[in-house]
Formats: C-alpha cells, structure tokens, sequence
C-alpha cells in the first residue's frame, strides 16, 4: 500500500469514532514526551497504548529481535491500532525507527508518524520512511490531528504536519508557536493500567515499566538558556524557533501537583531534577 493510500485508509477508517493511537518510545522507559502526549489524547477522548519497546542500558541500543518485532505487531493487532507514532528523540534512534516502521507496514494495517528531535530536524529524510512527520512541540499539534481524523475533517492543512499527497508530492505545514505556558499542559501519564506495555526479549509486560524505579525524574523546565554548538537546542533556537523564547518555566506550584499526582501511583524514594 503507498504511504497516500495508507493515510486515506487511516482517514476513512477512523471517522466518527474514537482515534486508537499508539506512543511507541524507543529504548527509554522514561521517555517524558510519550507520557506527555498520551496524557493530552486522553484528556481529548482517545483511545490510547503507550508501548515502550525495550530499554537503554549503558547507552548501547541492542536491535530489536523478530520476536520483539512480532510482539509489537501483534500488540498493534490485538489493540487495532490506527495509527502507531514512534518518538524520535536522537539521531541516534533513526536506523531502529526505520526497522521498526518497515515491518509494521507489511504487518499491520497501521499508519505509522515520527514525531520528536530527529524528524524536526530532518524531516525530509524522515518522509521518506514515516507516513506522516509531526515537527515541533508536539502535543497542541498531535492533539489537532487526532480531533480533525474523529471529525472527519481535512488534515492536509494541520500545523506541524508534514505527509505525502496524492500526486506523490509532499505536503508541509507550518509550526505552531511554543508553548508559553507551561502550567497549561497535562502533567506526564505514570498511571500503572492495560494501556501500557513494556516490550523486551520474549516478553510483553503489562503496566508502566518505570513503576519499582526508587527515582522519580522531574522536569520543571523546557529548552535551554546556553548555545552549545554540539546539542540539538542550539539548532533549534537559531533555525526551528528562531524569534520565539525557547527558554520557558513551570510554576512551582506546577511542579508540586505533579510530584504529588506522581505519588497517587509510584512509591518512589527520591525525586530528581533534570532540567
């Protein structure tokens, strides 16, 4: 099936009833922006998986196995997904990515979207793997596409979005602003439930994976105030966002509820900062 028919089959399949999308999160059970953004669907009404397929350890990502690959299929299956959208967040990740998105589509009815840094980046590259790229702050946008594809509506003129159009060229859109208000965000999803699953070896594990980690990671903070040539926000401060504040702050207040939302579900010990 061409990249253009799979988003018109995933258009026409999901009109007038709840989108069923999975995160996916690539080698990080952490991974901040796929708690984020499921916290966000769900909050609009969707029918949400978050999959955390295997983990880091030491910085070394071991390929994934075709028994992890199956798994995931199959989970993509059992749970029929519409739309699987695989977090990005190093180029680092890209090959597994590519992996990963060529054997959903000959094995599942899917479509698949890369979000995150490496397809803000590149996302030309990026088109030519994914059916759909999602640039950018993620979570105002990917809420917009989830709500125009339950409507019904058009999503060729979504912010953020890059897809393939019918005549094989590629449509772009532009970004929406940042978020200036941090607080007005929904606090990260560490709720333990049968929407979450923790691929890795043979098994398929049900619930948060982070859930028995004695460290709660906390962030108060989004972008970066310094210039270093060698990391991303460098590049997205002078090229993505160049005349918006990429620097931005929560509230303390904020930052307490969450800890505090955190707690209801995870007996962590002790809390860290990582801005």
């Amino acid at each position: 099936m061409s990249l253009h028919h799979r988003i018109k089959s995933l258009t026409t399949a999901v009109k007038g009833r709840p989108l069923r999308v999975g995160i996916l999160s690539l080698y990080d059970v952490e991974n901040n922006a796929v708690r984020i953004l499921s916290a966000t669907l769900r909050s609009d009404g969707h029918d949400v998986v978050e999959i955390y397929f295997k983990d880091w350890i030491s910085n070394h990502l071991s390929p994934a196995t075709d028994v992890e690959l199956n798994n995931l299929s199959n989970l993509v299956d059992d749970r029929s997904l519409d739309l699987v959208c695989l977090s990005l967040r190093a180029s680092a990740y890209y090959n597994s990515a590519k992996v990963i998105t060529d054997h959903l589509k000959v094995t599942t009815s899917a479509a698949v979207l890369w979000g995150g840094m490496h397809p803000t980046l590149v996302p030309d590259e990026c088109m030519d793997d994914a059916d759909m790229v999602l640039e950018g702050e993620g979570e105002l946008a990917f809420a917009d596409l989830a709500n125009r594809l339950q409507a019904g509506t058009p999503i060729d003129d979504t912010p953020n979005l890059r897809l393939n159009n019918e005549d094989g060229t590629v449509i772009s859109n532009s970004l929406r602003p940042l978020v200036t208000e941090l607080d007005t965000l929904a606090f990260r999803d560490y709720t333990s439930h049968d929407d979450k699953f923790f691929i890795w070896g043979d098994n398929v594990e049900v619930g948060d994976p982070m859930h028995g980690d004695p460290v709660f990671q906390m962030m108060g903070s989004r972008g970066c105030i310094y210039k270093c040539s060698y990391c991303y926000n460098s590049t997205y401060k002078a090229t993505i966002y160049p005349k918006q504040k990429w620097f931005r702050v929560r509230s303390p207040q904020s930052m307490v509820d969450e800890i505090k939302a955190a707690q209801e579900h995870w007996d962590f010990k002790r809390i860290r900062f990582d801005d």
